[in-house]
């Protein structure tokens, strides 16, 4: 879509947006920003000032205008009788899952059994746990977790997991029958 027939639909949006309510006449509306701002050519000399359209006060006015308009017609007898509809039961064929990846393999295991996704933090190691499964512990919200190395449970090569970069790292907080841990 070309800028002018992008700035053509904006502009339809914004008379069926106008003719919806009746408190605000598309003449009282200034759309400034549409003609001379950021949107427009760039002439308006309060650009100078704000830098952007959305710090001046003649768009937060205009704003401000448009989402205190009356409601139109019939608007409030439609959602109603949209959000008071019964609800369709979930089929029971559909399987809840989180899906993660592992390097370059993507993995998943049931919702039900993790009960927090959240930034990686800071593994502390354990003495004399050698380089087994368990890396050490991490404290999540105050308590300490055992952290355990899914690639080393699972058998991956040091290759396929070491693609992602380390800001993409979370640290799942994985619950079972026997107490809950970390990967």
């Amino acid at each position: 879509m070309s800028n002018a027939e992008r700035k053509s639909a904006v502009g339809q949006g914004l008379q069926l947006i106008r003719a919806a309510g009746p408190i605000v006449p598309a003449s009282e509306l200034l759309d400034c920003w549409n003609r001379t701002g950021i949107e427009g050519d760039g002439s308006c000399p309060e650009l100078l000032i704000h830098v952007h359209c959305r710090n001046c006060p003649v768009y937060a006015a205009a704003g401000s205008r448009f989402l205190n308009r009356l409601l139109p017609d019939g608007y409030k007898q439609e959602w109603t009788e949209y959000v008071a509809q019964a609800r369709k039961p979930a089929s029971a064929h559909k399987i809840s899952t989180v899906i993660f990846r592992l390097g370059a393999e993507w993995l998943a295991l049931p919702t039900q059994t993790f009960q927090e996704v959240t930034e990686q933090r800071l593994i502390h190691s354990i003495p004399h746990s050698g380089h087994g499964i368990i890396l050490g512990i991490v404290n999540v919200r105050g308590e300490l977790l055992l952290c355990v190395s899914i690639a080393r449970l699972l058998g991956l090569d040091r290759a396929s997991t070491r693609r992602m970069p380390s800001y993409c790292g979370r640290l799942l907080v994985f619950a079972s029958e026997g107490g809950r841990l970390t990967f």
